[in-house]
């Protein structure tokens, strides 16, 4: 199953144009789960299609524009919680690991610019997670609410800040990450948040 994702993935991106690009990338962080985290890494965002001011016509937009009032974004990144604790070492029967647990997230998102410095939107997707110890494994996720604020769009946007929350309705357990711990969750709600490099906007 998780090939088979992770192939749809790759032929999404090989459908869009040869001229596209990843027009936004992002060091992202992913707060911690019931269990690992915090999560760092790199997530890549490509507008896929865009709706313009004056034009209920969908187009593609590989480039920024202050005509554009809807968007649909496809995001996508590889992230890692390094050698941190998997558990809490003082919870009983939580051993000391810290091997890395990495996360392949695809996160698509359909957006409105509610202002020129403010887009907001929701979506869904899912998180891929891998690791010594266990079996590679995938929540599905949905995200209610994700926001970015570009401080400078009057002059420039290159520079943006992305935040955005996640549900992942099937929760976790120990033993999914390969502990013995005595842990489980029905449905965690998960902060992240990220800087972006708007390579969109370099080429308006």
């Amino acid at each position: 199953m998780t090939r088979l994702r992770l192939l749809l993935l790759a032929a999404a991106f090989a459908a869009v144009p040869t001229t596209a690009r990843a027009q936004d990338g992002i060091l992202e962080w992913i707060e911690r789960l019931s269990g690992p985290g915090r999560f760092v890494g790199v997530v890549g965002g490509v507008r896929v299609g865009c709706v313009l001011d004056g034009d209920e016509s969908v187009r593609a937009c590989f480039t920024d524009s202050d005509r554009i009032r809807r968007m649909l974004v496809i995001r996508a990144g590889w992230l890692t919680t390094g050698e941190k604790q998997r558990f809490d070492v003082t919870s009983a029967g939580s051993p000391n690991d810290t091997r890395p647990v990495r996360m392949i997230l695809v996160d698509p998102v359909y957006m409105f610019r509610l202002h020129p410095m403010v887009d907001i939107g929701a979506g869904g997707g899912f998180m891929t997670f891998s690791g010594e110890g266990f079996d590679t494994f995938s929540r599905f996720i949905v995200t209610p609410f994700s926001v970015t604020y570009t401080p400078f769009a009057r002059r420039s946007r290159v520079f943006q800040v992305h935040a955005q929350g996640q549900i992942v309705p099937k929760g976790f357990t120990a033993a999914d990450f390969g502990s013995t711990a005595n842990y489980s969750t029905s449905t965690d709600f998960l902060w992240s948040g990220g800087f972006v490099f708007n390579f969109g906007a370099l080429f308006r």
